[in-house]
């Protein structure tokens, strides 16, 4: 939804067709049938104290992205690994975390291209820093396992309300 000043939300408009575009970080997407649900967030949703992964893993999504433009300082490396591994952990999810590669970077900010992927608390693969060549981070992730970790939590078992509609892909 838009909201514009003093009128209510109104649906987004694509630009190629009059049709609504819905986006948000309530959207949920099926891979495979139903084989995984992907949850998406964008960047700073990751470093506030209550992410929108949270709730898109109690609605169901296994799989969380996040696509980042996080500026590289030193230290940051560190803290972002660790904010991305125990992200997973509570989630019983697949954390997938990628940031905006050097030739995106300009005199003012620095990307380092830095990509992340843990499951359940565990860092499963992570990119080198600072490259100037593609890189595709791949780690097997054992959805199976996340479902039978979250039927054996009571947090994930308490909360079928959040359930909303997937579009497929």
């Amino acid at each position: 939804m838009v909201r514009r000043r003093g009128r209510r939300p109104q649906p987004a408009r694509s630009t190629s067709s009059a049709r609504p575009c819905r986006f948000g970080v309530d959207r949920l997407f099926t891979v495979d049938g139903d084989a995984v649900t992907l949850g998406v967030e964008i960047c700073e949703d990751l470093w506030v104290p209550i992410p929108p992964s949270s709730s898109q893993a109690l609605a169901g999504a296994t799989v969380l992205v996040n696509l980042s433009a996080s500026n590289e300082v030193v230290g940051k490396a560190a803290y972002r690994r660790q904010l991305v591994v125990n992200q997973s952990r509570p989630l019983h999810g697949a954390y997938v975390y990628a940031s905006c590669g050097v030739w995106e970077s300009t005199t003012d900010v620095v990307f380092g291209g830095h990509c992340l992927i843990a499951e359940n608390g565990v860092l499963l693969a992570e990119s080198r820093r600072f490259q100037r060549d593609d890189v595709l981070l791949t780690a097997d992730v054992d959805i199976d396992r996340l479902r039978a970790d979250r039927i054996r939590t009571k947090q994930f078992r308490r909360r079928p309300a959040l359930r909303r509609p997937r579009p497929r892909l």
